[in-house]
Order: structure tokens, then sequence, then C-alpha cells
């Protein structure tokens, strides 16, 4: 997107990362039942992830029907604040990936070692978002005269945990059964706080501060923001103002950006509902307020034909001791911004590990009851 960034830290102590795990894999073999722990630095995210190894069985596996003998390598890795992922890579005896699986979104998605005429060939783009949605038992309705929902969720496939997060917007009861129960409704923003911030909350205060998604401290976000809150002192009205501009700022909204910073999506004005929530909670953070990307999923009526919840991303911001949302993206449909209809799964600094929250708990669970409450 034309943005430069540049991160500069010390180097993980017994970090490897693609080559390192190769020779590392080298060194141990590929025996059946050998097991051992590594330290995975993703670049991506900038974190090391721990990992356990485990070399199993060698066994024919078909490639797009080219059946090889190959090496199943399974990968438990753990994920900060989303449980354990297991992925399987098919190996041969040069350790030459030619088959990875690995769960998504309730999913497991294959790549396969193929032939590039097939690897360009048509796919089916709506099977896989068919397959990323949360349907609805039954519509939603108009969500502006909404003043509450009570979600029932149910483990799908063997799923022994979901994990939901409580939160000012939402409140979360965990069943036996592993059912889980969330009620989500919206606070309204306190009037009469003033920004910025000057609490000492260590987690309030971290979100204050500028970050590489979040770019609170550059010249043009400052402006950008102060533009939108003009001479008003409350916060409530602050973020009311910086929603809606951010709402009218993005352009072009395209699924095509892919994921940028709030400084890329100042130059392009364009990109999904990532897109907003980062801008959004940068230009609160340029004004002293605190604000955090949240990811989680969000109802539609319609999306490629499909009705239920998809995997979205907002804000909220700190207003009086409150966690209120924010969603800038819902606001320029004409929906009205945040509602009841969102149900929160991470909420962080605008990082791409913060997605992984995501990833990993969409398609794990499905709705089987819904308890709308109106205002």
């Amino acid at each position: 997107m034309g943005a430069e960034q540049k991160s500069t830290l010390e180097w993980p102590s017994g970090a490897v990362m693609a080559e390192g795990l190769r020779l590392l894999t080298l060194k141990h073999g590929l025996k059946e039942g050998s097991t051992y722990t590594v330290k995975i630095f993703s670049p991506s995210i900038m974190q090391v992830l721990e990992a356990q190894i485990q070399i199993g069985s060698k066994q024919n596996v078909d490639l797009l029907g080219r059946v090889v003998a190959l090496t199943e390598v399974t990968t438990k890795t753990h994920m900060p604040g989303a449980g354990e992922m297991v992925s399987k890579t098919y190996v041969d005896d040069n350790l030459r990936t030619q088959k990875s699986v690995m769960p998504i979104a309730g999913m497991h998605i294959e790549m396969v070692a193929c032939a590039k005429e097939f690897a360009l060939g048509e796919n089916d783009v709506l099977e896989l978002v068919d397959k990323m949605f949360v349907r609805s038992p039954e519509p939603l309705g108009n969500l502006g005269s909404v003043k509450s929902i009570t979600y029932h969720l149910v483990p799908t496939g063997q799923t022994r945990n979901i994990i939901i997060p409580s939160n000012d917007n939402q409140k979360v009861q965990e069943l036996n059964n592993g059912k889980v129960i969330v009620t989500v409704e919206p606070v309204a923003a306190p009037t009469g706080a003033r920004f910025p911030y000057k609490g000492s909350n260590k987690t309030i205060l971290e979100a204050t501060r500028p970050t590489r998604y979040l770019q609170s401290d550059r010249k043009d976000i400052i402006d950008l923001a102060r533009r939108a809150i003009g001479r008003t002192n409350d916060t409530a009205e602050a973020i009311k103002r910086i929603e809606a501009f951010v709402a009218d700022y993005i352009e072009n909204k395209s699924l095509s950006v892919g994921y940028a910073t709030a400084a890329e999506v100042v130059v392009s004005r364009q990109g999904d509902c990532s897109e907003f929530a980062v801008l959004t909670a940068a230009m609160c953070r340029a004004v002293g307020i605190p604000a955090q990307v949240v990811v989680g999923i969000a109802y539609v009526e319609d999306f490629a034909g499909l009705q239920g919840f998809g995997g979205h991303a907002w804000t909220q911001a700190y207003v009086g001791g409150k966690w209120v949302g924010l969603d800038a993206a819902f606001k320029g449909t004409g929906r009205g911004g945040y509602d009841a209809g969102h149900i929160a799964l991470a909420a962080g600094n605008g990082e791409p590990g913060d997605f992984l929250n995501l990833a990993s708990t969409l398609g794990q669970f499905k709705i089987d009851k819904v308890i709308v409450r109106k205002r």
C-alpha cells in the first residue's frame, strides 16, 4: 500500500524461522514417534510461538490423484489467547512439503503441491465464504431498535471449548455441556468525560500509544483527528465525530486491500472493515483517547447471498470508565455503527496476530438460539 514500515527488536533466544525449522527437522530426522519442542518466530505478527513437533508414520498420500509415500509431521502450536492449533504436513525424504493441512475458521484448509496450470485454475470462492459464515437461526431485523441480544452458542465438530471474552458490551456464561451464552448489550458513552486520558491503568495507557498498525503519532493522523473532533473536549462527542469522519473518509469500500496500517489508509482512502477499524483507533489515540481494534463476527442481512455472521473488525474507545463500541464501516452503510449484532472474540492493537483468535474460533460453533430484546 506504499507506507514503509520498519521494526527492530532483539532476536528471541532460541527462536527459529522456516529455514531454521527445516534444519532442526533434518537434525532430529524423520524417525516415527520422535517429538521435540521449538520456538518459532512469526515475522507477520512479530511474536514467538511455542510448538511441539511429532513425527508420524510414512503413509500413502493422495496428491490430487498422484499417490506418494510421505511422512506425516504434526505441529501443535500454542496461539496466544486462542488455545492450540494443530496442523499436519506431509514431507518427502528430502523434507520437501508436498501437502499441508491446517484448521482455519472451523475448516481444514489443504495445500497440495501441484502443477502451475492446476493451481491457477478456477475455484469456488462462494463455497469458501459459505463455510466461514455462522448462520443465524432467525433474521435479526432492524438492529437500530434492539437493546440487547442473547446468543446461545453450541460447539461444532470436535471443539470442546468456545473462547469468547467478556467485556463492557458483552457478558459470557459458560455451561457444563460446552455451550456458551453471550448477551450483547452495547453501552452508551458516558457524557462529561474529558480527554486526553490521565489515569494510571496500564492496560488503558497501552491503548493510547502508537503501534506498528496504529501510527497515532504521525502528523497526518493527528491532523485528521483534530479535524474530525473540532472544538469539543467531551470524549463521548469526540469519538462519535471520529466514527462519522472515518465512515465518510474511506471512499472505496474494497475487500482487495489485504490488511493496511492506519497510515496507509490515510493515503489510499480505501479498504474493508479492518481499515475502518485501524484508522478509527489511531485517530482516537492521536488525541489521547484510549482505543483498541476488536475482531469478531457481525450480523449481515446479505453477503454473497448469505444471511448470518461473518468475520468483522471494529473499534472500542475508553470513555468515562467504559469501553464503548464504534463501527465506522457499518456507519458508512447507514446501519448506524456498533450494535448488538456484534460478538467480540479479541481486542488489541490492530496487529495481524490479534486476528489469530478469529481464524481459530470462527467456524467452531453454531448459533442455535437468539433472544432479541427491543428498546
